[in-house]
């Protein structure tokens, strides 16, 4: 395994951005977010975990839900490519990533909100 091929799944990932971006743009009539390649392949997984599995397309969805699920994918994409940052710097703790982790799991069940927890925040930093 010391061996994988770097440069195939650079290709990869170019083919692969490629596609994407023509499929979205000459079948569904949607503009990508600005982004790398992988920006956009990550895009489609997202389009294919949320909307296709559900058997739904953007075709389904009006200007407003597009527009919320074209904002909410280049956020995702954003928490993703900073949580990589995140790993990578010298002073990472793991336990960081596990508490980011965590309160998303506790947001989806109603028990907490990352918008009040920095209002509070906030406030008790004005104390």
């Amino acid at each position: 395994m010391d061996s994988w091929d770097y440069d195939f799944l650079e290709e990869f990932l170019q083919f692969s951005a490629k596609k994407i971006i023509e499929h979205f743009e000459d079948r569904q009539n949607i503009k990508l977010p600005d982004g790398d390649n992988l920006d956009a392949v990550l895009f489609g997984l997202l389009t294919y975990t949320t909307l296709i599995r559900s058997g739904r397309t953007f075709e389904d969805l009006d200007e407003e839900e597009i527009n919320k699920k074209k904002e909410s994918f280049a956020e995702i994409i954003s928490i993703f490519n900073s949580c990589i940052t995140m790993s990578n710097q010298d002073c990472f703790n793991i336990k960081e990533l596990r508490a980011l982790n965590n309160n998303i799991v506790v947001y989806l069940f109603g028990d907490f909100s990352f918008v009040n927890e920095r209002i509070l925040n906030g406030l008790e930093d004005n104390l």
